[in-house]
């Protein structure tokens, strides 16, 4: 891919911060990058060189710590940018034509020291070629529907180590393994439904004076997983969209939804369905911090809805998996609560 350096860095840098945020900005990656673009940006608008080096770096990223750790710290991160350039380039590509009208996408490039003293490794922000023809456009449903906040599909997110076994590239899936999401929900109904059964028998040859707590606390528990599971399932097939179950997600990540989608040829025809796991965020209009997914109960019930981060009783969006697009909801939820 060809590099283009004509572009200000002010508007590179920008367009890099915007999508940043709209990642799990709280890992040091992320953080990495952001500083550099906010730096970027302060030495243009000064009129010096928007090379940042190690020690500018690593003063903003860990103020306090020995400037001797700087060079293997930053090392230790910077090793990482390669992967993480993988993960978001198709997103970031279509963030950076779409929002901020650019032919390229913007990145940061490492230049190595050629040694000695005062010769620090620096960073700057560059911007990557790229073919504008095969980029998605923006939502088709922006201009057409009135909302307060759009909601974008993310690369960057945890699902568990059975998420990774089970669903293919793309943490998508089709053909038997589809069938197998909704075997798994029916045999587990069946299961519970059985010990209900059982502990039911149980407990009709029991007397008030050998009633056997175990046994109550084991039914109880059976009926809830039994009703659980039938209000998910129910909820899947009708809704098509759940926030996905925990055993998919990794213990840090609460936002992935499970999603039935129907894919059509280039000509609308349909083809097949298939369930795949999404994480949408979105950027919050009024404090502009990142809005997740999350489920709408108690106020918004059988909806999953947006929360801001922030503020997530107050800041409360609706969501829609067709336009990707949501409104404001916080008036709303303020007389429920």
């Amino acid at each position: 891919m060809e590099k283009q350096q004509e572009y200000a860095p002010e508007k590179l840098a920008e367009c890099l911060i915007s999508f940043i945020k709209l990642l799990s900005s709280d890992k040091k990656i992320h953080r990495f990058i952001l500083e550099i673009a906010e730096q970027a940006i302060h030495k243009s608008k000064a009129g010096k060189d928007t090379f940042i080096t190690t020690k500018e770096l690593f003063l903003e990223l860990c103020p306090g710590q020995n400037e001797e750790n700087a060079s293997s710290t930053l090392a230790n991160i910077w090793k990482n940018i390669s992967k993480l350039q993988d993960e978001v380039s198709v997103r970031l590509t279509e963030h950076a034509v779409n929002e901020f009208g650019l032919d390229v996408y913007p990145w940061i490039e490492k230049i190595d020291s050629d040694g000695g003293a005062g010769n620090l490794v620096k960073y700057r922000l560059i911007g990557i070629k790229v073919n504008k023809a095969e980029v998605v456009g923006p939502n088709p449903y922006r201009d057409k529907i009135a909302h307060d906040i759009e909601y974008t599909a993310v690369q960057d997110f945890k699902p568990s180590r059975i998420a990774k076994l089970f669903f293919d590239e793309g943490y998508e899936i089709s053909g038997y393994k589809k069938w197998i999401m909704i075997f798994i929900p029916f045999l587990q109904m069946i299961i519970y439904l059985l010990m209900i059964v059982a502990l039911l028998y149980l407990l009709k040859k029991q007397t008030l004076a050998t009633l056997s707590f175990y046994h109550l606390v084991l039914l109880a528990a059976s009926v809830w997983f039994l009703l659980n599971k039938v209000k998910r399932f129910e909820r899947f097939t009708d809704d098509r969209i759940i926030i996905a179950s925990d055993y998919l997600m990794s213990w840090s990540e609460t936002s992935l939804v499970q999603e039935l989608v129907t894919v059509n040829d280039e000509k609308g025809n349909f083809l097949h369905k298939k369930v795949q796991l999404t994480k949408y965020v979105g950027l919050c209009p009024i404090c502009n911090s990142q809005v997740e997914l999350a489920k709408g109960e108690p106020d918004f019930t059988r909806r999953i809805i947006g929360r801001c981060k922030e503020s997530p009783r107050e800041h409360v969006y609706s969501f829609d998996r067709v336009t990707k697009l949501g409104s404001f909801l916080g008036k709303m939820g303020s007389k429920c609560l």
